[in-house]
């Protein structure tokens, strides 16, 4: 039965389908009375019962027809060959280091704030009182010695002014309460451990075992990252994993921060292995039982089942090419002669299966060595290629690598965030012809956060309101001019020029937040005298400066626009004054940029390692931001 929908003259009337005799004659039933449409002949299989079992079951009545059909697909053309039924495999692997290699790639050293000075300093204290010291006649000592500087806030300011200074410090509520509290009671922890560093001491030689406990204690809380040691390549925005073993060095290049996984790691032989003692070569057998290899797209095994496998093949056409061919071939038509079987192993392991034992239904036993593939001749394509898989890949090799092994690194299984203290977008804007990097959340150097929008926006409040004291009093005359007569200056009734109806702006404001990054063409021994020279990288990407004129009770100054993290701020080299000496820039390789803009977030992360021991690490995280920017930047603007 079926519904359709008949058309009157006046509207739709919704009637059933019904079909009688036999002859399939199709007539439509409207208010008990019977119009025949069309006389139509199908055929469709029915059974003679009412009960569907039988029919389901797909008995074979026709053994000589069922072997006609495999004859007519010609599967009497394949090799009499039995289904696999176990599997004996030997395996041999290497312990790698017993270390998660997360927090080693992607810690950095965070900011030493002011919340790190005064936590440090407390922490000297209480091993002071620890071990029976007295702290009342050392603490005013170290704060004469070791002052902390309050007024030191311009490496977290955005504009450089001295006008501006003590209003932008005031945007920043939390840090004002902050020096409020510890003002003239407490020293600069940072400034003890440097001094330590450098030789001097506080006490006698009974403190000589506090000061290392400090200086230990410091180094792991603070600088747990050395300077020679940090993975993470401001270019190009990622990490660059490096590590061993059994001499055989690997790395993983590009690493956005996350998880690492053995695909992530390629063997790299113009790398020396660090290993101080190769761990032993441990060898094992291991026997399971295979099953059929099931993936999305594969057709189904049973003639009856509706096949949903949330593939389409045919979208594959519109870029065709060999492996999109070989995917639809092996999804397609050899999906009954793959099988899987389980191989178990540990995380932090390179493994190498030596030899596999195929036992198949007819008791045959078929070996497969494991160092078949690699440097076997026999085992190459016309490209001079190898089919591996499950193997890492050699760099700078597309065709084969050298290897014959997994290395299986020691990731982390999961890890609990904190939220962001540090967040910003690097954003393309397809208007402005630039990119820009946006903060979104940047630290307020008590150990919170601040909105850098909600900052910038209040901030460009302030430097709205005394620009105006700088405007000129009067708007300007307004000339009319007409044919015949001289120019006539227009006044209003109470003898002031009126409000032009026009206003040109030479360059539109940008918000604070919005730091640029502008297009730089390199300049080598090869590109010397030569502006279009297009061999290698040509263009990077380099942080630039907004301008923002301040008005100081004479006259407007020119003002550069500072980021207030530590992502996108320079490091800066001063003096012994503390004169700013130089500044080193910042450049980010262009393809690193996506479209559709990056997002990098800088939080610290706790995991738990085998054994029950913790890691705690600050790093930075990649990922798309699925935005794109508008700054509004334009110039040579007529508004009305």
């Amino acid at each position: 039965m079926k519904e359709q929908f008949i058309k009157t003259p006046n509207n739709y009337l919704k009637d059933v389908t019904g079909v009688y005799g036999e002859g399939n004659l199709e007539m439509l039933v409207r208010d008990g009375n019977k119009l025949a449409l069309e006389f139509k002949t199908r055929i469709e299989g029915r059974t003679r019962d009412t009960d569907p079992t039988e029919a389901m079951r797909l008995r074979v009545h026709d053994p000589l027809w069922m072997l006609a059909r495999q004859w007519q697909m010609g599967e009497f053309r394949g090799n009499n060959t039995g289904t696999a039924m176990s599997v004996r495999c030997a395996v041999r692997y290497n312990n790698c280091s017993s270390d998660p290699i997360e927090p080693v790639t992607e810690q950095i050293n965070p900011r030493v704030d002011f919340l790190a000075k005064i936590e440090s300093a407390v922490y000297f204290l209480d091993l002071l009182r620890d071990s029976g010291e007295s702290t009342r006649l050392l603490l005013p000592q170290l704060i004469k010695a070791f002052p902390i500087n309050w007024n030191a806030l311009d490496d977290s300011l955005v504009l450089p002014d001295a006008v501006t200074t003590q209003q932008e410090t005031q945007l920043n509520r939390h840090l004002q309460n902050y020096a409020r509290a510890y003002r003239g009671k407490i020293f600069d922890g940072e400034a003890l451990y440097n001094a330590m560093l450098q030789g001097h001491s506080i006490g006698n030689r009974k403190l000589a075992t506090i000061e290392e406990k400090f200086k230990s204690w410091f180094q792991k809380k603070y600088k747990p990252a050395s300077s020679t040691s940090q993975h993470w390549q401001g270019a190009d925005l990622s990490y660059t994993a490096t590590t061993s073993v059994a001499g055989m060095p690997f790395v993983s290049d590009r690493y956005q921060g996350g998880r690492l996984s053995w695909h992530t790691f390629d063997y790299d032989p113009k790398l020396s292995g660090n290993d101080v003692a190769a761990p032993k070569t441990l060898s094992q057998e291991v026997l399971s039982f295979p099953t059929p290899a099931s993936f999305a797209s594969a057709p189904n095994k049973r003639l009856w089942q509706m096949e949903d496998r949330k593939v389409f093949m045919g979208n594959s056409v519109e870029e065709p090419s060999e492996a999109n061919s070989v995917v639809m071939r092996f999804a397609t038509m050899y999906s009954n002669d793959w099988m899987l079987f389980p191989l178990k192993t540990e995380i932090g392991k390179y493994i190498t299966i030596d030899e596999i034992d195929v036992v198949d239904t007819f008791g045959e036993r078929h070996t497969i060595m494991g160092d078949c593939r690699a440097g076997n001749k026999e085992t190459l394509g016309e490209y001079q290629e190898q089919w591996q898989v499950f193997v890492n890949s050699t760099v700078g090799q597309t065709k084969r690598t050298a290897l014959n092994g997994l290395y299986f690194a020691q990731q982390l299984a999961a890890t609990i965030e904190g939220k962001p203290i540090e967040e910003i977008k690097i954003l393309r804007d397809e208007m402005a012809n630039m990119v820009w990097g946006v903060e979104n959340v940047v630290p307020d150097g008590c150990g919170g956060t601040l909105d850098a929008n909600l900052y910038a926006t209040q901030l460009q409040t302030i430097v709205d309101e005394r620009n105006k004291a700088g405007e000129p009093a009067h708007e300007p005359d307004t000339v009319v001019l007409s044919q015949g007569s001289a120019p006539q200056v227009e006044k209003s009734p109470d003898n002031t020029a009126p409000r032009a109806k026009f206003s040109y702006s030479l360059q539109s404001s940008v918000p604070f937040n919005w730091i640029p990054f502008i297009p730089q063409r390199l300049a080598t021994s090869d590109t010397q005298g030569s502006p279009f020279f297009m061999g290698g990288r040509e263009i990077i990407l380099r942080r630039g400066k907004m301008p923002c004129y301040i008005y100081d009770g004479q006259q407007f100054e020119l003002q550069a626009v500072r980021p207030q993290g530590s992502i996108l701020r320079p490091v800066v080299t001063r003096d012994e004054k503390g004169n700013v000496l130089k500044e080193a820039p910042m450049v980010i390789h262009e393809e690193a940029v996506q479209a559709t803009g990056i997002r990098l977030i800088k939080n610290y992360q706790r995991a738990r390692w085998i054994g029950g021991k913790t890691y705690q690490w600050l790093g930075l995280y990649k990922q798309q931001a699925h935005t794109q920017a508008s700054s509004g930047l334009e110039f040579d603007k007529l508004k009305q």
